[in-house]
């Protein structure tokens, strides 16, 4: 039958064949769910090293589920051997350019679920780059306060927030009888903490 023959034109090139895909080893035990948060302004070669760095580590330790590294910081949500948890928290204790980065790992009092369970949350590891971390709808111009067609005006001030209260100051504030008021003076009187200190378990 016909065949169809590919040839490069003279003096062009191919472009080069994609990376080979990391072969993943097995999850084994049981897992615990682990995510982290971090901003941090990190250029672009920082975020190439991240990137192949957090791939390195999480694919060696078994890892799976998803980490987003942007010119803001880092995020991930991860599904981790439970034998595996320290020597996750050491590695990423070393990673330069997010210092810091605290591990937020499932309480043991949540139990755990088997690799190999139909319930295991992640089945693959994704490490890629993204444009932000935290989709806030701002754009790059707006974050360096040029705001809309290099507009001053119009630009987002990371420093125009309200200002911070106190439990009992916002509790102070309230109208009488708005439902939050009548709450706060209630456990006042029981010799609560106030509603707004969150006085329960």
């Amino acid at each position: 039958g016909p065949t169809l023959q590919v040839v490069a034109r003279s003096g062009s090139q191919l472009p080069p064949p994609p990376p080979a895909a990391t072969l993943l080893p097995p999850q084994v035990g049981p897992l615990r769910l682990v995510s982290f948060f971090r901003f941090a302004s990190l250029g672009s070669s920082r975020r190439q090293h991240l990137l192949e760095e957090m791939s390195s580590v999480l694919a060696r330790l078994g890892c799976r589920g998803s980490v987003y590294v942007a010119p803001e910081g880092v995020n991930g949500q991860l599904s981790v051997p439970e034998a595996q948890l320290d020597a996750l928290s050491v590695a990423f204790a070393a990673l330069r350019g997010v210092e810091g980065l605290k591990l937020n790992v499932q309480h043991a009092s949540l139990g755990t679920v088997q690799a190999d369970a139909a319930a295991a949350p992640y089945r693959k590891l994704i490490v890629r780059e993204k444009r932000q971390i935290l989709t806030d709808g701002l754009t790059e111009g707006d974050e360096r306060g040029e705001g809309p067609a290099g507009d001053p005006a119009a630009a987002f001030d990371w420093d125009r927030a309200g200002t911070e209260l106190a439990p009992a100051d916002w509790h102070a504030m309230l109208p009488p009888g708005r439902p939050e008021h009548a709450a706060a003076a209630s456990s006042a009187a029981a010799g609560g903490e106030g509603g707004g200190e969150g006085g329960g378990e």
